[in-house]
């Protein structure tokens, strides 16, 4: 491992090749155990998906993934054409 000194006395690794995990946020209109069972293998056929889960507890039924190498206009175009509503909330 290399290491890289900044100004002061902060010094951080670097590490080559490493993608950087983001979490997407989606507000789905997936309610119910079936609509999960049904958008899992779009989800999971994503390149780069690590781990999702959805709030089924929650009023706009709240899809989050950690991934990377993937995008939210990709996760949207997926379930939208799988007929659900699936829309990015803002950070």
């Amino acid at each position: 491992m290399t290491v890289i000194p900044l100004t002061g006395s902060t010094v951080l690794p670097y590490i080559p090749n490493t993608q950087i995990m983001e979490i997407l946020v989606f507000k789905t209109d997936v309610s119910s155990r079936n609509g999960i069972n049904r958008i899992a293998p779009l989800l999971e056929d994503l390149g780069g998906v690590k781990r999702w889960n959805l709030d089924l507890n929650d009023a706009d039924f709240i899809l989050r993934i950690e991934a990377s190498g993937t995008t939210a206009a990709l996760v949207e175009q997926r379930l939208r054409a799988a007929g659900h509503f699936c829309e990015e909330l803002p950070d």
